[in-house]
């Protein structure tokens, strides 16, 4: 259900708060000292995943998509007996179904497609905007359905019109595709990669079809604008058609997107300090629930500090990407928000089939200087979230929980399973790499981030014991 932000070689998990970078794009080498210098395009990546996170984390329509899960998250609660097994939806009442639906459809629309994986994308003919409102709780949610019409080169002859329908996917892909492109071309390098145009392009092309003329910054403007509404997909299509307008009336790019902007500042600052009070319910929420208290009041903490930013200047995290990358304003910008956890893949041993079993494979990195809080918290706390979230999604079947014993064990890993260095997961390695879920009842002397995740679910509270990791400072 929670779509993977991603490239081939890294990946950004929403509301997990986590990237993952390939043993490709490494950061460090398998003792945990630093590649320098680090290769550009390993930078392109880290930096594209890194923009995901911001996207989560500061923005409203992130924060909308993130409260949402963590509503999915109570309902799941429901589901789940004194063991941490779930019963899936036949133990919910005829409410919570409900609800579960509603968030399902409401989430669905919210995100939108990524379009036809295979084909090549041409241009766009036609875009089409509907107003909806969904049963959302005791009121409505108001989203645009947004359908757009491409003109797609396929593999099997000639051209064909396929339907996207636009979303968070295709707006926040676009956007972490040209600020990473920017990047991996600062230094004159050559583009790296075959990115496929399906969702990468589709930013680009709805750009020169809605506003022609519109350049890359102005683009990248009107996308974050977009993000800082509840209605991402309906403000973009008429952001950029105002724009259009606008400049083919006579306006100067700049002179347009600047009243775009100005059009824009009401809704924005409504919809933040409505979010800044909202956050008070996720605290409560997460009260008195061990690690994911503390964790949840930091994610909460993040929010609010850097929504607050977006009333000042609703565009800082694009500011290092304004005409060519500025160096100094983008190590600006990751000095002031640190990046999330970050899961470091290192190269499995062809020699060894069991290779990628073996406990402390990968690494861990955490941001930050040793010892402060903020790093602190993202290495023992805030892991238990993310832990709660991929309980949540292994589970859910788009708008119904499946039982514990239906879950594909494919996927079901826990996510710190190559780079946990616990002796419970040497002592249950097939549970932790099969149904994590079940490590919450096995040791009454310590517990994990899972455990932890499992017993704040179930509303009990259960100490997390020391985890060991590497302090990195990259």
């Amino acid at each position: 259900m929670f779509l993977r932000r991603h490239v081939e070689l890294g990946a950004y998990m929403p509301h997990e708060l986590c990237i993952e970078m390939s043993a490709d794009r490494a950061l460090v080498d398998a003792s945990g000292n630093r590649v320098e210098p680090t290769p550009v395009e390993t930078l392109s990546t880290f930096v594209h995943e890194y923009f995901h996170y911001l996207q989560n984390i500061s923005t409203v329509s992130g924060f909308a998509a993130y409260h949402a899960t963590q509503q999915l998250l109570a309902i799941f609660s429901h589901t789940v007996g004194a063991t941490g097994e779930s019963g899936g939806s036949g133990r919910l009442s005829a409410e919570l179904v409900r609800r579960l639906r509603e968030l399902a459809d409401y989430l669905d629309l919210l995100e939108g497609d990524a379009g036809p994986e295979h084909d090549v994308l041409e241009s766009i003919v036609q875009v089409a905007a509907q107003r909806r409102e969904l049963p959302f709780g005791n009121g409505v949610s108001r989203l645009s359905e947004v359908t757009v019409v491409c003109e797609v080169q396929t593999a099997q002859g000639p051209p064909e019109r396929r339907s996207l329908q636009l979303g968070l996917c295709v707006i926040e892909e676009g956007l972490a595709y040209e600020i990473d492109r920017i990047v991996a071309t600062a230094d004159g390098e050559v583009p790296g990669g075959n990115a496929p145009t399906f969702p990468y392009f589709v930013l680009r092309r709805l750009g020169e079809h809605l506003a022609p003329g519109i350049d890359r910054f102005t683009l990248l403007a009107c996308g974050v604008l977009s993000l800082l509404t509840n209605d991402p997909a309906g403000a973009l299509v008429d952001a950029l058609r105002d724009l259009g307008e606008r400049h083919r009336q006579g306006a100067a790019i700049s002179d347009a997107f600047a009243q775009v902007e100005e059009a824009l500042r009401a809704p924005r600052t409504g919809a933040i300090n409505t979010i800044l009070e909202d956050v008070e319910g996720l605290r409560r929420m997460h009260a008195r629930r061990g690690a994911a208290e503390d964790a949840m009041n930091h994610v909460c903490d993040i929010f609010s500090s850097l929504l607050a930013r977006r009333l000042d200047d609703p565009l800082w995290d694009v500011r290092p990407f304004a005409a060519q990358l500025d160096k100094r304003r983008l190590t600006e910008l990751l000095h002031s928000v640190e990046p999330c956890l970050v899961l470091q893949r290192l190269p499995d041993d062809d020699d060894d089939p069991d290779d990628g079993d073996r406990p402390q494979h990968d690494l861990m990195l955490a941001f930050g200087k040793v010892g402060e809080a903020a790093k602190e918290m993202t290495r023992r706390a805030l892991p238990v979230l993310q832990c709660q979230l991929h309980y949540v999604d292994v589970h859910l079947d788009r708008d119904e929980f499946v039982p514990s014993a239906e879950v594909s064990p494919k996927h079901a890993g826990c996510p710190f399973y190559r780079s946990c260095t616990l002796q419970l997961r040497r002592d249950h390695a097939d549970v932790c790499k099969r149904s994590p879920w079940k490590i919450y009842g096995l040791s009454a002397k310590e517990t994990c981030w899972y455990g932890a995740a499992v017993a704040a679910t179930l509303g009990t509270v259960r100490l997390l014991s020391t985890l060991p990791t590497e302090d990195s400072d990259p």
